[in-house]
């Protein structure tokens, strides 16, 4: 057979349950390189009363995919809902757009609003032409030869969108990208797209995302005094940050506790990154849902296109460290540092905190890869 690429929306969903765990089996079938969770959440109200910071992406505490033995990907998951907040804004930094549409939902029109989260396994969701690049090689979930492949979807309480518009109900449908091909097909697709082989026998790589929601413990005027240790062991390509405030039910973004942030090595002393807050939010594309009741903006019913309701600024509190252009190594471009010699401890990830109250929170997603010798060949059974 020649070498598909299917994009299929599974037949197995997920439904909300309030402050618990829905777990969804994901079709072992091919090599996946992105899922795409769209919830479509129902709510008590139209989306114009009603309607707190954040509100859409607090739908997802947090998601996990994971085989047999591996945990491909995952988010923090603290109360509140801020996993799916700080997956949002990693989204739109890689161009997937604004995550859900307008409506006001008014039955029997619409009843419900749509909110689309994106799992992408590697490190290209975009091609060499700046086009969406769903079947990207660069990284992979071998579905093929996983006896079991699971999504976590971690609820919060119906409260999360408000506390007068709350969730009624809510699904979850996975939408999955992949390739189905022989070996010799699989190869020629990894050249075709110019991605660089780890090579020492490994056919490919795997995303293998870590993240720890981090307390607070004071105010700090060096690094040294606040710092946390990075995940090594595979290749660092990003790490994303989210402040979040002590909140009762909905925690909010924060910028004024973190205001520098330093990755070290305690060894030798040396600073190998700093940046304040400010700089990394600038770089940071404009948000959505950053105020108060601003669903009557972003998801009325509009005749105008829904981007120019939106808040034209960055989201407070969400910062992103790209670390792929700060490698010298060939696939450093893709991966970023090779940490795979790397021993716990050896790189350390510091805050200066100007303010702090009992109950604040760092959130922190480290992106990562792991080479591995699982065969790219997928053929259906």
């Amino acid at each position: 057979m020649s070498l598909r690429k299917l994009t299929i929306e599974q037949n197995d969903t997920g439904a909300f349950s309030a402050d618990a765990t829905v777990d969804i089996d994901i079709e072992r079938v091919g090599v996946i390189t992105r899922i795409d969770a769209t919830v479509e959440i129902t709510p008590s109200a139209t989306l114009t009363a009603a309607f707190q910071v954040d509100g859409l992406n607090r739908v997802l505490r947090n998601g996990t995919i994971r085989g047999g033995s591996h945990t491909y990907m995952t988010l923090p998951g603290p109360d509140g809902g801020h996993g799916g907040t700080l997956l949002h804004y990693l989204n739109a930094q890689d161009g997937h757009g604004i995550g859900h549409g307008g409506g006001a939902v008014a039955a029997p029109v619409r009843t419900f609003t749509a909110k689309n989260f994106v799992f992408h396994a590697g490190s290209r969701p975009r091609d060499i032409y700046g086009r969406d690049n769903p079947f990207d090689l660069s990284a992979f979930i071998p579905a093929h030869t996983e006896g079991q492949l699971t999504f976590t979807w971690g609820n919060n309480g119906n409260d999360v969108l408000d506390d007068t518009v709350t969730i009624s109900s809510a699904t979850m449908r996975l939408t999955l990208h992949r390739l189905l091909g022989t070996l010799t097909e699989m190869e020629e697709e990894v050249a075709r797209q110019g991605v660089v082989s780890p090579g020492g026998g490994f056919t490919g790589m795997i995303p293998a995302w870590s993240s720890v929601t981090h307390a607070n413990a004071g105010t700090t005027t060096e690094f040294d005094a606040e710092q946390i240790d990075i995940v090594v062991g595979g290749f660092l390509s990003r790490i994303a940050l989210l402040e979040q405030d002590a909140t009762a039910d909905r925690p909010i973004r924060a910028g004024d506790q973190v205001t520098d942030v330093a990755i070290k090595v305690p060894r030798t002393s040396e600073v190998l990154y700093q940046a304040g807050v400010e700089y990394l939010q600038a770089h940071m594309g404009a948000g959505d849902q950053l105020t108060d009741d601003s669903g009557a903006a972003n998801n009325a019913a509009v005749a105008t296109p829904i981007g120019p309701d939106f808040d034209a600024h960055a989201p407070v509190g969400v910062y992103i460290i790209d670390l792929r252009a700060r490698s010298n190594k060939p696939m450093g471009r893709d991966y970023g540092w090779d940490l795979r010699r790397a021993r716990n401890g050896d790189f350390r990830l510091g805050f200066l905190i100007t303010t702090r109250t009992a109950g604040d929170d760092t959130l922190v997603l480290y992106e990562r890869y792991q080479p591995t010798n699982l065969p790219l060949a997928a053929k259906i059974a």
